[in-house]
């Protein structure tokens, strides 16, 4: 019997994309204020 509910994999990967995104936004937004 299993429950049903995300695996820790998949929070994981999502939070790592979201983070990648984060970052990548700060990197643009840098980029655009020099």
């Amino acid at each position: 019997m299993y429950e049903i509910k995300t695996p820790d994999v998949e929070i994981n990967k999502r939070r790592l994309i979201r983070n990648i995104e984060d970052s990548i936004l700060e990197d643009v937004k840098y980029f655009f204020h020099q």
